[in-house]
């Protein structure tokens, strides 16, 4: 007799399910990562952005508001001096005109001895050809991830710096004394 190395047809069939039972953990948990590490990418960004704020602050480049509840924006286009922000975590490039930090002077500590300090608020947009995907106005404090919202362009492009100062006025608390404007460095 002639000895046959080949696999049977059970053993065929029995090694295409362990396989199908591997990918079925595999294909998830690989969705996962890519998704956490797209979240890590974002969260970096937006650290770096406020500290880029902080950093225009301390060199006087940019004066912190002085009234309690009185606010300033940046925009991303403001301070991403050296190019530092282009590719999002989505696969497009950040909105530089529509991702912004405000900056909210608030009262810390109440009487008899009333302490401030700075609070920061973050939204990112990102656009990946004609998607887009932004976040709403989260405080820096809190965040633990960024929440996307995907949309398309026509969202975006009808939200100029009157929009953004209306948002930031109503979403971060902010005041605006009355014959003065909100400080926007765009």
């Amino acid at each position: 007799m002639m000895n046959q190395k080949a696999f049977t047809m059970v053993e065929l069939l029995a090694m295409l399910v362990v396989i199908g039972v591997l990918m079925a953990i595999a294909v998830p948990n690989i969705a996962g990562i890519i998704k956490n590490n797209r979240e890590s990418i974002g969260i970096e960004d937006v650290n770096k952005m406020v500290g880029t704020a902080k950093q225009k602050f301390q060199t006087k480049k940019v004066k912190y508001p002085t009234k309690k509840d009185e606010c300033i924006i940046l925009t991303l286009k403001y301070l991403d001096d050296s190019g530092d922000y282009s590719a999002g975590p989505n696969g497009g490039v950040y909105d530089k005109d529509h991702s912004y930090i405000v900056v909210r002077k608030a009262q810390k500590t109440g009487p008899p001895d009333i302490t401030y300090e700075y609070k920061y608020y973050v939204r990112i947009v990102e656009k990946k050809g004609d998607k887009i995907y932004q976040t709403d106005i989260q405080e820096y404090d809190n965040l633990d991830k960024l929440l996307f919202q995907k949309g398309n362009e026509s969202t975006i492009e009808a939200e100029g710096i009157e929009k953004i100062k209306t948002k930031a006025k109503n979403e971060c608390d902010c005041k605006i004394p009355s014959g003065k404007e909100m400080e926007v460095y765009q």
